[in-house]
C-alpha cells in the first residue's frame, strides 16, 4: 500500500507537470500554412479530376491504398499531357509530399503503365499567398 504522503497534492501536481512537459517536448508541431491531401488514384471511368487550388508554401501529399489501388508515381509534367520524357518524378509511394514555390499551373500525373492516358493527372493552380481563389 501506498503512504498518502507519497501522494500529497503538491507531490502530485509536481508529477504531472513533469509528465505533461515530457509528453509536450516528443510533440512535432507543423508549421506549414496549408496541408494538402489528395487521394491519388484512377478516376473512375470517364471522370477526371477538376483543378485545384493552393497558394505559394502549401504542401501537397499523394495518398493512396497500395493494397487496394496498387501502385503508382507522382511526376511533375510541363503540360497537361501525358508525354512521356518530359516529366519530373516526384516520388513513387503513398504520402509522397510536393511545396509548391511558384505561382501558376502545376500539372501532376502517374506514368505507370496507362494511368496517365485513363485520367490520373491534376492541375494546381497556385497562387500568391494573398491571392484570393476566383
Amino acid at each position: 500500500m501506498v503512504s498518502s504522503s507519497l501522494l500529497s497534492r503538491p507531490r502530485l501536481q509536481g508529477i504531472m507537470l513533469i509528465v505533461w512537459v515530457v509528453f509536450v517536448s516528443q510533440i512535432s508541431f507543423v508549421t506549414s500554412t496549408h496541408g494538402i491531401d489528395f487521394p491519388w488514384c484512377i478516376p473512375p471511368s470517364n471522370a477526371i479530376y477538376k483543378t485545384q487550388s493552393a497558394k505559394v508554401g502549401d504542401t501537397v501529399s499523394f495518398t493512396w491504398n497500395t493494397t487496394s489501388q496498387g501502385h503508382h508515381h507522382v511526376s511533375i509534367y510541363s503540360d497537361a499531357t501525358c508525354n512521356t520524357g518530359d516529366e519530373n518524378f516526384i516520388g513513387g509511394s503513398s504520402g509522397t509530399t510536393y511545396t509548391f514555390t511558384d505561382v501558376g499551373d502545376v500539372v501532376f500525373s502517374c506514368n505507370i503503365g496507362s494511368h496517365c492516358d485513363r485520367g490520373q493527372m491534376v492541375t494546381f493552380n497556385v497562387l500568391a499567398e494573398g491571392e484570393e481563389v476566383k
